[in-house]
């Protein structure tokens, strides 16, 4: 008796493994096991169609159920259930300032819902972060093709700031994009207004690529300056003091 994924030959672009089998898996598939017996024939073609499947999924740009974590964190699609609570982040403008928007935005829940019905990887994905089971706030990141990604994090509940949230946040889902979904670039921008932002940033290694002087205005009106920051796999591998037999950075060291 062997333990494989139930679902496996029903989902083949969902990341699976075998347990004990020294096969590498996505830790943020969340996939359910289910014992089954097989013979050896099987077994085989049970690997090749994991091998097969991999591949496919570290290709930028295919539909994948985001789901990492790491401690007390937890990185999720965020799904139509979700839009009361972005809604109250989104309506509220102290939330919304950074974003240009200090009065909120004007949509409502059922709004939400429709939008986050279109999201796809190929396109544009929100996200929902929690900690110890509770939303705390968002991120997103948008498909900008040739293997770049744009992503955006926004904490919104203010008593779980100046935690250390954001940046553990931030290397879990570069991790996720750089090592499981197969991206080469990440860029983001930011607020030239917001100092905390740009530390913890330059902290993980974005390098300031411009500043966009009153590029833009916001709600009011009043004119607003963004920092462009970007991010390679190769520069992310060197800010580690030491790599896994993966090539994929060891945080912890």
């Amino acid at each position: 008796m062997k333990h494989l994924p139930a679902r496996l030959t029903l989902k083949l672009s969902t990341q699976a493994k075998p347990q004990n089998s020294g096969m590498p898996m996505d830790a943020n598939t969340g996939i359910l096991y289910d014992t089954i017996d097989y013979d050896k024939t099987t077994c085989s073609a049970v690997y090749e169609l994991c091998r097969l499947s991999l591949e496919v999924h570290r290709k930028p740009g295919r539909r994948n159920r985001m789901f990492v974590q790491e401690d007390n964190l937890l990185i999720r699609n965020a799904n139509k259930e979700d839009a009361p609570i972005l809604g109250n982040w989104w309506r509220n403008g102290k939330i919304m300032a950074h974003a240009g928007f200090p009065n909120g935005l004007d949509i409502t829940d059922e709004e939400i819902a429709s939008e986050l019905s279109t999201d796809a990887d190929d396109t544009f994905r929100r996200l929902i972060i929690e900690a110890d089971g509770a939303p705390i706030g968002e991120m997103s990141y948008r498909n900008k093709g040739n293997r770049i990604a744009e992503i955006g994090i926004k904490i919104c509940d203010n008593s779980m700031q100046g935690r250390g949230y954001g940046t553990g946040l931030l290397l879990m889902l570069i991790d996720a994009l750089f090592w499981e979904q197969g991206y080469d670039k990440i860029v983001l921008d930011t607020n030239l207004s917001n100092i905390r932002a740009q530390h913890v940033y330059e902290k993980i290694g974005f390098r300031k690529v411009r500043i966009n002087r009153d590029s833009w205005r916001d709600q009011l009106g009043r004119p607003q300056s963004s920092i462009d920051y970007e991010l390679t796999k190769a520069e992310y591998a060197r800010e580690s003091k030491s790599h896994t037999a993966t090539g994929k950075p060891n945080r912890n060291c």
